[in-house]
């Protein structure tokens, strides 16, 4: 015990000393994406602007959960303040678990 106590006292102080340098953290607004799980921030090449793409996945394996879009993230931020942002199911056809990643151009 007197071991993990340790452990985790260090482990704070090497996250705290690492983030020392970075602005805090604040919050920006809510969107309710139920089950959210893995995000990305990826350029689209066809608008220039940068898209939030969210997957999501429940607890039950092998379902099948929705992938959201938040097209020009920066814009909406900019509107919204982060409240309501105007997301797009990419599909709900994802197997479980799923993970959001770019695909690379040919």
């Amino acid at each position: 015990m007197v071991c993990l106590r340790q452990c985790l006292l260090l482990l704070t102080v090497v996250v705290h000393n690492a983030l020392a340098d970075f602005p805090p953290v604040r919050s920006l607004g809510y969107t309710d994406m139920k089950w959210g799980a893995f995000a990305q921030i990826l350029h689209n090449a066809v608008t220039g602007k940068e898209d939030l793409v969210v997957s999501t996945f429940n607890a039950l394996p092998l379902t099948k959960d929705p992938v959201y879009v938040v097209r020009d993230i920066e814009t909406q931020v900019k509107l919204y303040g982060g409240n309501d942002l105007k997301k797009q199911v990419l599909t709900d056809e994802m197997p479980w678990p799923n993970e959001v990643e770019e695909v690379p151009g040919m």
